[in-house]
């Protein structure tokens, strides 16, 4: 079985998607009655003709050239300004990347990060394992600097973010060599 759909690389406010149920045909007909969202016609024909056309190729192009230099933004920006001891991920697409740093309570750095409305997923939410507590996740789906050159309000997140990590250093929760 094969879905897709086009809500992450274009509008999520359209959710249209698409299913080639393959020889699970009979069953996926028989849920999709009872399941359907209800995407309207134009909708439909206006981003098959997008798709049709070539244009959704170009406009992935596009994306993934953006998401791939802010992805070597956030690196260097995160190498530069975390704990040397700190690892940070080398994902081969997508718009997030996972840090890891020694010892550090990143539930702890969520409750601190919360404060300042900074959005990190914590390593605790993805497992029942009791795994990764010095792992978090970061959105890097927009650019750190404006189109100025000057700096955006991600920035400054970012920025108050590393601070949080720093004064949980200084206070030696984590491990910074």
């Amino acid at each position: 079985m094969w879905c897709g759909s086009v809500s992450k690389a274009l509008a999520a406010g359209y959710r249209l998607g698409w299913c080639l149920p393959g020889r699970y045909y009979k069953q996926y007909l028989a849920k999709r009655r009872y399941c359907n969202q209800g995407v309207t016609s134009p909708t439909q024909l206006a981003i098959a003709d997008f798709i049709n056309n070539g244009e959704y190729a170009g406009h992935l192009k596009k994306i993934r050239f953006n998401l791939h230099n802010y992805r070597l933004d956030y690196q260097h920006y995160l190498r530069q300004n975390l704990p040397v001891s700190s690892k940070i991920s080398e994902p081969s697409g997508g718009f997030v990347l996972w840090i890891q740093i020694p010892n550090l309570d990143s539930v702890q750095l969520f409750r601190q990060a919360v404060k300042y409305n900074i959005d990190i997923r914590v390593g605790d939410h993805f497992t029942t394992l009791g795994l990764y507590k010095d792992c978090f996740r970061i959105n890097i789906g927009y650019p750190l600097l404006a189109a100025d050159g000057f700096e955006n309000e991600t920035l400054k997140q970012h920025k108050k973010l590393i601070d949080i990590v720093a004064t949980m250093a200084s206070k030696g929760t984590i491990s910074t060599s």
